[in-house]
């Protein structure tokens, strides 16, 4: 049996670089007047979707990076002193023959086609200036609100390669969407969660370990918010 949930790999003084939900609902725009998800690169095939031929492979090396995690924390407890480099599945969603014509037609029943997808430094997010190093799509294959809520394919030719997403919204809408494209995926293909922020690998068919899933992240979420909350006080005195 495969363990549902793991240690998270950022403790709460380590707060994910997101802006705030309202900051990328809707407000930011391309001159097309389409609306462009912009998120920072370091979530990049983070929080994934996988073929469930290939479970026991992530699991390992959620492991790994645990265990990394763990063993190259800096002294002072923020960051790390080496990064564990995720180790590709030996099969993607290329050997199962999904298309992406197949898969787009299911997902917009959900979510909208964002085809303006950016990745890069926190600095540049939102800047009409482009980042050197960054990532711009203009056709990508994005379904989603904002850069707290989406899923992104990407592709080999005409085939789905590999899929992933983020979640670091409340709204239960939203939330809702979002599940029910995970399992319109896993209706198509088996698949399962391997979400390397929370350490967590979750088949989607199990709706009790999916409940978990999102509560998890929910629980998560309120206490980055809580200790931020906390942290802005204390300055606020000082």
């Amino acid at each position: 049996m495969f363990s549902a949930f793991r240690s998270w790999l950022h403790s709460l003084t380590s707060k994910e670089t997101k802006q705030p939900e309202n900051a990328s609902s809707g407000q930011l725009m391309s001159p097309d007047g389409d609306p462009i998800i912009h998120v920072h690169e370091d979530d990049w095939g983070m929080r994934n979707i996988f073929p469930l031929t290939v479970q026991k492979e992530v699991a390992k090396d959620l492991d790994a990076s645990i265990q990394s995690g763990e063993k190259n924390r800096a002294p002072a407890g923020i960051g790390w002193t080496a990064v564990h480099m995720i180790e590709e599945p030996s099969t993607s969603y290329v050997e199962t023959g999904l298309r992406i014509a197949e898969l787009a037609k299911l997902l917009v029943k959900f979510m909208p086609r964002v085809k303006h997808f950016y990745a890069t430094t926190l600095g540049a997010i939102g800047s009409s200036d482009r980042y050197p190093f960054g990532a711009y799509e203009e056709e990508a294959w994005c379904f989603g609100f904002n850069a707290q809520c989406y899923l992104k394919i990407d592709t080999e030719g005409e085939y789905v390669k590999a899929i992933w997403f983020d979640i670091s919204t409340a709204d239960p809408n939203k939330i809702d969407a979002l599940r029910g494209s995970m399992e319109a995926i896993n209706a198509l293909i088996p698949s399962f969660i391997g979400d390397y922020f929370m350490g967590a690998e979750v088949p989607i068919a199990d709706s009790h370990l999916l409940d978990c899933y999102f509560s998890e992240r929910n629980a998560q979420m309120a206490a980055v918010d809580k200790f931020l909350a906390e942290q802005a006080e204390k300055r606020s005195r000082s």
